[in-house]
């Protein structure tokens, strides 16, 4: 509070002038000089009028410091009233939880330093009591190791108040040996190794650290594991908790058959160097709350294959014998020069997934070059797609997919329409064309081959997926809808292959024909009017296009009744383009 003051008296000096202001002017315009007499009274007057001047000057910075401080206590007072102050301290808890829990705690990863615990701790002291009192604020990190000397007295910091809470962290970088820093970080957490959570390593060399240690991870429950981190088998033969595992090696990490599995629900398996996708297959059944299997391979065999270089597959011999697991989500990224169809039939001959809901199928090409930089290739696909081995997949399984996604893959649009017949439960659609997923302008592997004569998305295509319900044709046969259920679709088409299938007024139709507004419940066994309930609809055109405004005009109108459709025109096939609604 500021110290109590008097009134503030001044007492200037100067109090008449020498002149009256009509003297003055005149005294101005007049050439003549100033007489003699007048000199002193004139110089008295200046003295006078500048001590004035000073001394007024020290009252407004007295004034201007009396308000600075009166506006502080204001503010300070209002502070008192503040609704925030009245937040009872669990409801601070939990701000500060989701705080946490969506800005975690980050040590320079991607050069960025946002320590929100640190901050709350700061603002004052009630909020510093309740963040030390409150561990689980601490337990959330993100670390490079290439900042490890400026990290490291704070990571002791959240270790200490983080008291004996479940930790979650990620760990980035190379780890340098010879940096006493990093190599503090890293022991003090494999010290706390049993109140691992959630671990996420995707630092290397750090092998050295582990040697000898007995790691007690029973309390994991997430792991992602870099090629080269230290966890091995060992590691997890004392964790019966741990549901998420994501890995470079399968099955290196868990053993067939091994206790460890009992918990596992979501499994996603990265490529090395001997990929062995018959272990996974055979692994299934001992997973037995699998729910989401997500493969991601390059240049892959069933039995084998070397990292960066495509082996041709052909089908084994022996099949693999029939395995049947209730995982409900399925994606597999496949590469390979020319392996992806065979390698994806012996898949779905050997698997039954009766809860299958979900399947994503991202296939790919790599074409290999010689040192010379000669294209060794120009077919990056042989065979065609498994139709019969998927149709007899899905139709065994009697599955029912709500989800599914086809890309990077020569399909043909019968293939697709009779994969479409056989999932009528399809809610989500997304459909990518071949060499619209291939970017060789942005640095990918390989180069984009001579297109294949393979129509994707088409004209018949779009005829296919109109709703029947809106033909006006009265000689027309009367057919079911396709995908009654659909009520998403994604399509990402090449420029060349969609103006040469001329599919802009059709895919038009469709979507005019698959949506309605609602004004009453639809009876399920209508399924004629159920099939009009497409609601998100988006078409990214790769190439120079520009969209024909009155083509797509109808769609605007649908736009403004409540469908949310968008077109995308990617020019560089970079993923960089134009929005047009």
């Amino acid at each position: 509070m500021a110290p109590p003051v008097g009134p503030i008296i001044i007492q200037p000096r100067t109090t008449h002038a020498p002149m009256t202001s009509a003297e003055l002017k005149t005294a101005l315009r007049a050439l003549d000089p100033t007489r003699s007499s007048q000199i002193p009274a004139v110089t008295s007057f200046i003295d006078d009028a500048e001590h004035d001047i000073e001394l007024y000057e020290g009252y407004i910075q007295q004034l201007r410091v009396r308000q600075a401080v009166l506006t502080r206590e204001v503010a300070e007072y209002k502070s008192l009233k503040s609704p925030i102050r009245r937040l009872p301290s669990e409801i601070l808890r939990s701000i500060f939880f989701f705080t946490s829990k969506y800005k975690p705690n980050c040590f320079g990863v991607n050069s960025v330093w946002r320590l929100p615990a640190l901050d709350m701790s700061a603002v004052c002291r009630r909020w510093r009591d309740i963040a030390i009192a409150y561990p689980s604020l601490w337990t959330n990190m993100l670390l490079d190791l290439d900042h490890s000397a400026r990290a490291v007295a704070s990571v002791q910091l959240y270790l200490i108040h983080s008291q004996q809470q479940p930790l979650s962290f990620r760990v980035v970088g190379p780890f340098d040996g010879d940096d006493n820093a990093a190599r503090e970080i890293l022991i003090s957490l494999l010290d706390q190794s049993h109140r691992w959570l959630s671990v996420d390593l995707d630092a290397e060399d750090i092998e050295e650290l582990v040697t000898g240690r007995n790691l007690d991870v029973s309390a994991l429950r997430s792991a992602h594991l870099f090629e080269g981190s230290f966890l091995r088998l060992e590691a997890f033969s004392g964790t019966q908790k741990l549901e998420s595992l994501s890995t470079f090696a399968f099955p290196k990490f868990i053993p067939t058959g091994a206790q460890v599995n009992m918990n596992l629900r979501h499994l996603a398996v990265q490529h090395t160097d001997s990929p062995s996708l018959r272990s996974l297959l055979t692994a299934l059944p001992t997973l037995p709350k699998l729910e989401s299997l997500d493969y991601h391979g390059m240049s892959l065999s069933l039995y084998y294959s070397s990292f960066g270089e495509p082996a041709d597959y052909s089908v084994p011999i022996r099949p693999l014998a029939p395995v049947t697991s209730h995982v409900s989500s399925v994606s597999l990224h496949l590469w390979d020069t020319y392996g992806v169809y065979p390698l994806l039939k012996d898949i779905f001959s050997s698997l039954l997934l009766p809860s299958l809901v979900e399947l994503k199928i991202q296939g790919g090409c790599r074409i290999p070059f010689n040192e010379a930089g000669e294209q060794l290739r120009d077919k990056a696909f042989s065979g065609e797609w498994p139709r019969a081995t998927v149709h007899d997949f899905i139709t065994t399984s009697s599955c029912h997919l709500t989800t599914l996604v086809l890309s990077g893959m020569p399909i043909s649009d019968v293939d697709v329409i009779a994969m479409l017949y056989i999932t009528p439960d399809l809610v989500d659609f997304t459909l990518h064309e071949l060499w619209a997923e291939v970017r060789p302008e942005c640095g990918s592997v390989g180069a984009r081959p001579n297109t294949l004569n393979v129509g994707t998305v088409t004209k018949r295509m779009m005829e296919q997926l109109q709703n029947p319900a809106f033909d006006s044709d009265v000689f027309t046969e009367q057919r079911n809808a396709l995908v009654p259920k659909l009520r998403k679709l994604s399509l990402r088409v090449l420029y060349a292959n969609w103006e040469a299938n001329e599919a802009d007024e059709e895919f038009v139709k469709m979507v005019r024909s698959r949506w309605l507004r609602l004004l009453h419940r639809i009876s399920e066994n209508d399924s004629l009017l159920q099939a009009a309930q497409l609601r998100t609809v988006e078409l990214t055109v790769v190439g120079i296009f520009v969209p024909h405004e009155e083509v797509y005009k109808p769609l605007k109108r649908l736009e403004r009744e409540g469908l949310m459709f968008t077109i995308r025109i990617d020019r560089s096939g970079c993923g960089d383009g134009e929005y047009f609604v």
